[in-house]
């Protein structure tokens, strides 16, 4: 969910208006263009407000103790020509800090390309998961022996096409003999002369070569191209096209990117210690790592957001829920809580900050530079468990 925050870069275009007139502004902070700065105000579509308060000298925007902030104030308040007249009236005073102004003039309206790519990626992905169900059980979706909710392909097609499954990533009791029969999951077709029996080879090789030891690292990467169904394909669409576009237009494609995987990485990790058998697909904890960047978002610009307890609410309640949903079967909850926590130390290090002075930013640096050793450390206990749990 975005916040309602302050802070934002151009786009779209604006109506004209004046002082009496209500505008519809872009969803964006700053137009270079016209100066201006707008204000978040829709929460799911990061619009901004455009809810007018009259004009006065002892509005509170205006801080006698910053004369520098308290002139952008004032002339914005009082200059029908200042391109943030329209805005000043409703606007946060830590919008007309100097320092932020700098920082907030910085940022720039940029393509989501790492978005695009990756749910291009996940689309042919759950294409190409309905066309091997159909090659290999006659059925686009999952029909037999159970029905797939979330309208999908079996989980034996999961497991081929890459979805995280801890016997083809490391030793499992119980599947630690590579040429012994398995009974083979729905949608897989076993090599041996009855095919409902599968050797580890047929589980995890991709129809490639025998295995030789479960090495299969790669299946805690691949899982995010991964979609159980088109339900849950578009239950992850809905907030990574609404709201995670808009954030890599406001943080760019190499911190998304970084936040994208270390939480959808981190999320599976985290989860195949506790469902080894169970196959996990999907991006919901990298979501779940940019929904815990909102959260730090949130509290890293307090003073930019315009009603910042009410966010709190209706986030800290989308969250709750979120995890309550991921609950029901075949969704695995315990991803998404590595996602979300792997995204919050992710956060600290990648997202763009806005300073309010230099205590501020030194703060601000300080969790930075503290988050570095933090995030390695997850990384390595996280792996360091779950190959232990393996001897």
């Amino acid at each position: 969910m975005p916040l309602n925050l302050s802070f934002g870069r151009k786009g779209g275009e604006e109506k004209e208006r004046d002082s009496t007139t209500n505008q519809s502004p872009s969803s964006n902070v700053h137009d270079p263009e016209t100066g201006a700065y707008h204000f978040y105000d829709d929460p799911l579509s990061r619009s901004p407000s455009h809810n007018d308060r009259s004009s006065s000298t002892s509005h509170p925007l205006i801080d006698t103790s910053n004369e520098e902030a308290s002139e952008y104030a004032r002339k914005a308040l009082e200059d029908p020509d200042d391109p943030n007249y329209a805005y000043a009236h409703h606007g946060p005073p830590a919008l007309f800090d100097p320092i932020a102004r700098q920082k907030l003039e910085k940022f720039q309206n940029r393509r989501p390309w790492f978005l695009y790519a990756m749910t291009a990626i996940q689309i042919g992905a759950l294409i190409l998961g309905f066309v091997l169900n159909q090659k290999t059980t006659g059925s686009v979706i999952e029909t037999q022996p159970q029905f797939n909710y979330l309208i999908g392909p079996t989980s034996g097609i999961l497991i081929t096409m890459g979805a995280r499954f801890v016997p083809c990533i490391r030793n499992v009791p119980g599947f630690t003999n590579l040429t012994a029969p398995y009974l083979c999951p729905a949608g897989i077709k076993g090599s041996l002369p009855d095919p409902t029996l599968c050797t580890m080879a047929d589980l995890c090789s991709f129809n490639a070569a025998p295995l030789e030891q479960p090495k299969q690292w790669y299946r805690f990467i691949l899982p995010i191209l991964l979609h159980a169904g088109i339900l849950h394909f578009l239950f992850n669409m809905l907030f990574q096209v609404r709201t995670g576009f808009q954030m890599e237009r406001d943080w760019g494609w190499w911190r998304m990117a970084a936040i994208y995987f270390a939480s959808g990485i981190g999320g599976f990790i985290f989860g195949a210690n506790f469902a080894p058998l169970t196959p996990s697909v999907g991006c919901s904890g990298s979501l779940y790592g940019l929904m815990a960047c909102l959260l730090l978002e949130l509290f890293q610009n307090w003073r930019l957001v315009n009603h910042p307890y009410w966010e709190l609410f209706k986030m800290v309640l989308q969250i709750a829920i979120s995890l309550l949903i991921g609950t029901l079967p075949f969704i695995d909850n315990f991803a998404h809580i590595g996602g979300f926590y792997c995204g919050l130390v992710a956060g600290l290090i990648f997202m763009p900050t806005v300073y309010y002075g230099k205590w501020d930013k030194w703060r601000k640096r300080g969790l930075m530079i503290l988050a570095v050793p933090a995030l390695i450390l997850i990384f390595v206990f996280l792996i360091k468990g779950f190959y232990d749990a393996g001897e």
